[in-house]
């Protein structure tokens, strides 16, 4: 660190922050230190995307302080601040998060070094909500040579670089920025921040102390307090979710991981927003269209993915069933994939797709449905409805196909499902049943929460098999087996226009409606029934031949 902030040698003037008593255990403490290393999303609000660039294990014989020293890049005193960039010196460590594995990272022997590369949102919505941050902060800057810098830009950076340090034997943690390159908005504006694990010898207690050092002539003491309070009880509550066995109910980025899956939405999301604004279905755009660019991303990354670790695939081809709008297929074959959709019903904005875009208006009937090898390798089903039993059905017909399955509206083979549990809900059950009917068409089911704007977000992928291809025979019975109470699925006609619900075998059955239509009886009939009871009344004759 340059010389006028203290320099090697000398201690920094780290200053206690905030306490906060707690009854959790060390082991929680650097449980949740862990999840807070590796997965910064989880506190740091408004991280974008973020990269392990590089980690250091070390045996700590020196103290914490010279270990800081002797880590920390010694930066140039310069007017240009050098931003950093994409391209790091350091080679990238993925992160793929496991939920049946909990992160201790405090069960190894050395100490730790983690740098990271941090980027911020950058959407419009973020800015503005960015912009008030720093202005709630009331963050005045000096003019101190070191930060070079007289204005807010200072606190703007998008990307920035910080190390945390482990101090196992210590039970401290360290959070260092690299300042001088400038920080986000995120991020604390100081220069580190630490958490310390203290256990009182005289009364047995435990607490967590948050320490900072601030820099020069930047007045954010009080800023700093409340967000180290609120730090302290996040710590606090994690550690006691983790001692009482608790487990997160959505695991997201299962199968593709979050980073991948974020700057391939970025990069769509600014090519295909614009269709948000002249959307020319009923469907609410701002959800249907950047819950397609989603679904799109997902796949891409998931195919990128496949031909990764196999470089002699094909690209692939796909086949979506019951398409709708047809957004995903138009998304698809622009990004270079080959594939069509099929749809009952034709929608306007089909017109608007560019020719290559392939959508055709057909009665899919499942039964009798064949599937070139040549013309697909997926089968998608995205809200597919009426067929999304089937699409698992028609995957297992043929040994090369796989599948992606999003359910939606509770459907059996042949009608609308009901054999829910009411102890779990409908659409969990829902999701049970299209799961044991995907492994009895022959697959693995491999199951992933997806980051889209919507509630029912479950997707189910099929892209290995449960049996081995010898016994093929008895896999085929296996999915014969699950249709052969299916009487007849099928459509007749395609829908009448002038009618908007299909003809045939498919029409919903009567009901009739739950209003009182006793109350609706015309004045005339009103007076007829008052003078035929009345004479009821009144003639005994009339009652005993009524009785």
């Amino acid at each position: 660190i340059n010389a006028e902030y203290g320099g090697q040698g000398m201690e920094e003037k780290w200053e206690i922050v905030s306490e906060y008593n707690t009854k959790i255990s060390l082991d929680s403490f650097w449980h949740v230190m862990g999840q807070w290393t590796l997965y910064p999303e989880h506190w740091l609000d408004g991280v974008r995307r973020y990269r392990l660039i590089e980690k250091l294990t070390f045996k700590q014989e020196k103290p914490f302080q010279r270990i800081l020293w002797e880590h920390i890049d010694k930066k140039p005193k310069s007017e240009e601040k050098p931003n950093p960039t994409e391209n790091s010196k350091f080679s990238e460590i993925s992160i793929t998060y496991n939920p049946s594995t909990a992160l201790n990272l405090y069960s190894t022997e050395s100490s730790a070094i983690y740098i990271r590369k941090l980027k911020a949102s950058d959407n419009a919505k973020n800015k503005e909500n960015n912009q008030k941050k720093i202005q709630s902060n009331s963050v005045k800057l000096g003019s101190s040579d070191i930060l070079n810098s007289g204005d807010a830009f200072f606190f703007k950076q998008k990307v920035m670089i910080d190390r945390v340090f482990h101090f196992y034997e210590e039970n401290r943690i360290v959070f260092a920025p690299d300042y001088l390159d400038g920080l986000s908005y995120f991020y604390p504006k100081v220069q580190r921040f630490a958490f310390e694990y203290v256990i009182d010898p005289s009364s047995s207690g435990v607490k967590i102390v948050a320490k900072a050092v601030y820099l020069p002539d930047v007045e954010f003491r009080p800023v700093m307090k409340k967000i180290c309070d609120r730090y302290l009880s996040m710590i606090d509550k994690w550690g006691k979710n983790k001692e009482s066995g608790y487990e997160k109910r959505v695991n997201h980025d299962v199968i593709v991981p979050r980073n991948s899956f974020i700057k391939k939405y970025d990069t769509l999301k600014q090519k295909y927003k614009d269709w948000a604004s002249d959307w020319q279905e009923k469907s609410d755009p701002s959800k249907f269209v950047f819950e397609d660019i989603a679904i799109a991303s997902f796949l891409i990354c998931l195919w990128e993915n496949e031909r990764k670790l196999n470089p002699s695939l094909r690209k692939q081809k796909f086949l979506d069933l019951g398409c709708g709008n047809g957004f995903l297929v138009y998304l698809l074959t622009s990004e270079g994939y080959q594939g069509k959709g099929y749809d009952l019903q034709k929608r306007k904005i089909w017109e608007r797709y560019p020719s290559f875009v392939r959508l055709e208006q057909i009665a899919i009937l499942p039964q009798e449905m064949t599937i070139d090898a040549e013309e697909c390798d997926w089968l998608l089903g995205n809200h597919s409805d009426e067929l999304t039993p089937w699409i698992p059905f028609l995957a297992g017909n043929s040994e090369h196909l796989k599948f992606f399955l999003l359910p939606c509206c509770f459907w059996d083979f042949d009608s609308k499902f009901s054999r829910f549990d009411v102890r779990i809900g409908r659409y969990k059950s829902y999701l049970n049943w299209i799961g044991e009917i995907c492994e009895k068409c022959g697959f693995n089911v491999e199951w992933e929460t997806l980051r889209i704007p919507s509630s029912k977000n479950v997707s189910l992928i099929g892209r290995s098999r449960n049996y081995d291809f010898s016994r093929k025979d008895a896999a085929h019975e296996s999915r014969m087996g699950l249709i052969r109470h299916v009487s007849n699925f099928t459509v007749k006609k395609l829908p009448d226009p002038k009618i908007g619900h299909l003809k045939g075998e498919r029409q919903k059955p009567f009901k009739p409606k739950k209003e009182d239509r006793c109350r609706k009886v015309g004045s005339d009939s009103k007076e007829i029934v008052k003078r035929d009871s009345t004479c009821l009344l009144y003639t005994s004759d009339a009652a005993d031949d009524l009785l």
